[in-house]
């Protein structure tokens, strides 16, 4: 053993190598066992106890902070030890304990955050708030707060001092994390004025982007569209360009009709003691009839008046009109509740738009479909009942026959 000794003593270079491989090898194999072992029983500690309280983000919490890391600790007791045996590169011994430490201080740091940022994607208080942007702020942070001080570590200088010569770059800065402040920025006017949450269906023109948002993110907000694509746009760029969002359609809910159909105005005209007889038997007008006649004795048909402007006859448009209201009023799949509208809009080129303005009772888009086309199949049929006509271009067939 002695011989083995003043081996080792005689050359400073042999001692230093001699240390270095045998601590670093045993310093290994402990990280190891710590690592698998320690660690597990800490696991099973901080789980029960987790498991015991009614919140749940300790939960979510201590499964991102991997406090398996802590079995790093010993390298730090390592080059420590090394830093008092060794002949040569005691000093940097030394900053590699130290810049170990602050690596496992920052990776905890990050588990901690990452914790936190599941636990605002799945409590239902937060559900839809993009958090998630902040979070990844301070993960920056802390990031750069690290390297600030493992770089005053490394240079022997203050983190003060290095922050101080930071000042010079930030117009470099600035270019590097343009991106990232803008984002910053339009994700703080998302969030404060609630513009957009996780679930919305928002629609982008811009970027043709129309569905689901998926996820809110600092720099992206994502978005399945209805064809199953996803779309990736920029937050910053979302305020710019301008979007829509159905929130609010979806918390009403009921989805908006608005189409018209357009009249031919060369068939309107009075009605007729025929048409009137005629539609007389259609039980949603009877009532609508018989309060016509009481109320004004000349509405009435059979007439002998010389001509028919002397008396206040009802039009075929107007009837029609007044059908439509009480046809889509007897539909329970309209919601009668927000605005229910049938209006005569200004006649054009393309003759009399009747314009039915009302809210379906559900949001779904099958559904939503179903009933708009249920409606226009009804009217469009019924239309002719009224010796009306729907007006449409001549084309083909139509100029072939006359």
């Amino acid at each position: 053993m002695n011989n083995f000794q003043m081996w080792l003593s005689e050359y400073s270079v042999r001692s230093d190598i001699f240390w270095l491989i045998n601590v670093l090898a045993v310093s290994f194999i402990l990280h190891k066992i710590l690592k698998r072992t320690a660690t597990g029983a800490i696991r099973k500690i901080i789980s029960r106890l987790t498991a015991k309280t009614k919140s749940k983000l300790d939960d979510y919490i201590f499964d991102k902070l991997h406090v398996e890391r802590i079995s790093l600790i010993i390298y730090i007791f390592a080059f420590n030890f090394l830093s008092l045996k060794l002949s040569f590169g005691a000093a940097v011994m030394q900053k590699l304990s130290s810049i170990i430490l602050i690596w496992i201080i920052i990776r905890l740091l990050h588990g901690l955050l990452d914790g936190l940022t599941a636990y605002t994607e799945n409590a239902p208080q937060f559900k839809g708030k993009p958090y998630r942007s902040y979070i990844q702020v301070f993960i920056l942070i802390v990031y750069i707060t690290g390297f600030i001080i493992a770089a005053g570590t490394i240079s022997g200088k203050s983190p003060l001092t290095l922050l101080s010569g930071i000042g010079a770059m930030t117009a470099v800065l600035l270019l590097v994390f343009r991106e990232t402040i803008l984002s910053f920025v339009a994700s703080l006017q998302i969030s404060s004025y609630d513009l957009v949450r996780r679930g919305d269906w928002i629609s982008v023109p811009k970027y043709d982007a129309d569905g689901d948002v998926t996820e809110v993110a600092l720099h992206t907000i994502k978005i399945q569209n209805w064809d199953k694509t996803i779309s990736v746009l920029p937050t910053s760029d979302l305020m710019q360009s301008g979007f829509k969002n159905w929130r609010g359609m979806q918390e009403t809910g009921g989805r908006r009709i608005k189409r018209s159909i357009f009249l031919d105005v060369s068939s309107v005209k009075f009605m007729d003691e025929e048409l009137r007889r005629r539609v007389g038997k259609i039980d949603l007008l009877k009532s609508y009839f018989a309060e016509v006649e009481s109320a004004d004795i000349s509405a009435q048909y059979g007439s002998d008046t010389e001509h028919p402007l002397n008396d206040r006859r009802l039009t075929n448009i107007g009837t029609f009109r007044m059908y439509v209201t009480r046809y889509l009023q007897s539909l329970d799949s309209l919601r009668k509740d927000l605005t229910f509208l049938v209006r005569q809009l200004e006649p054009g080129a393309t003759g009399i738009p009747l314009e039915i303005y009302v809210f379906t009772a559900t949001t779904l888009w099958s559904e939503y479909e179903k009933i708009q086309a249920d409606i226009f199949d009804h009217l469009f049929a019924a239309v002719h009942e009224f010796d009306l006509r729907i007006f449409q271009y001549p084309v083909g067939g139509f100029l072939a026959k006359n």
